[in-house]
């Protein structure tokens, strides 16, 4: 049992050492830090758990040591005492010797017995023959000056059968004696036995919660890895859509930008080719009414077709000089409005271009920003995962 909670504690030593000031587990995620304290919880608890049973289990084991030199001990003392009457006929025969007397000389034999004691408790080097004799004689010496007639009939020296009645009676006390000795021991070694009994019972109830923890230990452990590996894949998952959100996006944002580029150069086209085709009426008008190529040259599509037409119908119907010039004057100041207003418009439509230009720069610089932003982030997060196989 000591070595199982040895290799528990080797094994869960190797995770103390993420603490909160550690910068890896700082860059853990938030969810990762819940499991990563969940789990250390769990094996401090367990490891609280398994150092309390192992201190029981140590007292128990000091106990039971105890126990069991108790009862060695007791056996021991068992089998240094001799049971003398363990024979049944040595019984009998001790019994048949000895004389049958009435209750009330068994009284007295009890109370000479408690006076034997009570002269061995006063003086303690006073032999038990010599304590015996000197009651015997008390006693007669009483019963002879209550009785007169004991003078002419006494009774026999108690001197003399001081040693019979001594032999008589200490193997009955001896034999008691060891009777309750001997109960006694075999109550101490029953209880002995009840109490080791008890341990064992403790002991094995003790080893089932040690088993039981270190299953429990297991399952968290294995829970632990899973939930890990879960987070590890939901993570990946993540990153791979979210790789996968940002080229649809980017692919997206390119698109628009090429279609919108397109619809530009598309839309010059078309101002262009409408330009060259209203240069071209012009033109054809102009030849139509003999207009000389150095006053009106090409590129003028601008004007107002009908009051062309009206000056120049003015011009060929003109009877004077003056008119001729006058007329002359509001020609050229037509073609100059024209002229002016188509610089307008074709500034005015490459000032378009050029700002729709320079906003699909920017937008293209923004989208630059963005994939180098991603790409860090992939990057960053790459490395994450890549650290946590070491750090476990």
């Amino acid at each position: 049992m000591a070595l199982v909670t040895e290799n528990i504690d080797d094994i869960y030593m190797r995770r103390s050492d993420r603490n909160p000031n550690d910068p890896n587990y700082r860059r853990l995620a938030s969810k990762d830090r819940v499991l990563v304290s969940h789990l250390r919880q769990a094996v401090e608890g367990a490891r609280e758990r398994i150092t309390h049973l192992r201190d029981d289990a140590e007292t128990s084991e000091e106990s039971r040591l105890k126990e069991i030199t108790l009862r060695q001990l007791a056996e021991a003392r068992l089998e240094q005492l001799v049971d003398m009457y363990g024979d049944p006929s040595v019984t009998e025969e001790l019994k048949n010797r000895l004389p049958h007397g009435s209750s009330h000389q068994d009284s007295k034999r009890l109370q000479w017995q408690e006076e034997i004691a009570q002269l061995k408790a006063k003086d303690p080097h006073r032999s038990g023959t010599a304590a015996s004799t000197s009651v015997m004689r008390e006693r007669a010496n009483h019963t002879a000056a209550l009785s007169p007639a004991a003078n002419q009939n006494p009774l026999p020296d108690p001197a003399k059968n001081s040693g019979e009645m001594t032999i008589r009676n200490e193997p009955r006390i001896d034999q008691e004696k060891q009777m309750s000795i001997s109960r006694e021991q075999h109550r101490q070694v029953s209880l002995l036995v009840a109490e080791l009994e008890k341990s064992k019972n403790l002991n094995i109830s003790l080893q089932a919660k040690v088993d039981n923890l270190e299953t429990e230990v297991e399952r968290l452990k294995y829970e632990s890895k899973t939930n890990m590996a879960a987070a590890e894949g939901e993570m990946t998952d993540k990153a791979a859509s979210l790789v996968e959100d940002i080229y649809r996006a980017q692919k997206q944002r390119d698109e628009a930008m090429l279609n919108r580029l397109r619809l530009a150069n598309q839309e010059r086209d078309e101002a262009l080719a409408k330009l060259n085709s209203r240069q071209l009426a012009a033109l054809q008008q102009l030849e139509r009414f003999n207009i000389d190529e150095d006053v009106i040259k090409p590129g003028y599509c601008m004007l107002h077709f009908q009051d062309l037409g009206g000056l120049l119908s003015e011009l060929t119907d003109a009877a004077s000089p003056e008119v001729l010039s006058a007329v002359g004057r509001r020609l050229a100041d037509a073609i100059n409005t024209a002229r002016q207003r188509r610089q307008e418009i074709c500034t005015e439509e490459l000032k378009t271009v050029l700002k729709e230009r320079d906003n699909a720069k920017n937008k293209c610089a923004q989208l630059e920003r963005d994939v180098l932003k991603l790409q860090q982030h992939l990057a960053s997060s790459t490395d994450s995962r890549a650290r946590k196989p070491q750090l476990q």
